[in-house]
């Protein structure tokens, strides 16, 4: 029941900037430069247009990648449309160091007039772009996390799939390509079957420390 992607919809790794070694990468198209750099704990990545520094975020234990569509690491990742404005477009995903968290996206215009168009806390999930209804736009996908720990360890939590795409300038719910069927009967008696067969004794006892709905501490 949890989120799994699918290796059809990765974005490849382009470059990565980690704080663990001391590593520097830049990449150039046209008027744009991006540089990452890890050194020392921390790793930072700047953008510059013409030769003016237009943005730049760094941080300690940080490590940056940038996303290109298509599954080979040695493609260009700009001049790609995530955004269907008709201008490139860089994706650089920001991993904050955790065992399991916490992942940002950040997605920016290459446009003759550069700008952050939007910004996906992915938190514990990480997310993936593709083209999921065929119009050409990219779809964002990833985990809900809302509910991890919820009376559960993080491993066992239920963490469904959502998808994100970009309109009217910022990412929304796109409820059309997530809606799905509700399950049969027999679909549901199957999966309480599952859950009453792993419900255990540690269970029931971690569970009596939990507060009830309406249960004042």
């Amino acid at each position: 029941m949890n989120f799994k992607p699918q290796p059809a919809v990765y974005f490849a790794s382009y470059n990565t900037c980690a704080d663990q070694a001391k590593s520097h990468v830049e990449i150039k198209l046209g008027q744009y430069l991006f540089k990452c750099s890890g050194q020392d704990g921390r790793a930072f990545f700047e953008i510059w247009q013409n030769g003016q520094k237009v943005y730049s975020e760094g941080g300690i234990g940080f490590r940056y990648r940038v996303l290109s569509r298509g599954d080979q690491e040695n493609r260009s990742p700009f001049n790609r449309d995530f955004t269907g404005d008709r201008l490139p477009d860089l994706v650089v995903e920001s991993d904050a160091g955790g065992v399991h968290c916490c992942y940002t996206y950040l997605i920016f215009s290459l446009g003759d007039r550069f700008e952050l168009l939007g910004q996906i806390e992915g938190r514990n999930s990480h997310f993936y772009f593709n083209d999921l209804d065929g119009d050409k736009i990219v779809e964002a996908t990833g985990g809900d996390d809302t509910f991890t720990y919820w009376r559960t360890c993080y491993a066992c939590s239920y963490i469904p799939q959502v998808v994100l795409r970009y309109r009217d300038g910022s990412y929304r719910l796109a409820t059309d390509l997530m809606a799905k069927r509700a399950p049969s009967d027999e679909e549901i008696i199957a999966i309480v079957k599952e859950v009453k067969e792993q419900w255990v004794d540690e269970d029931q006892e971690y569970l009596k420390c939990a507060p009830r709905v309406g249960q004042k501490r």
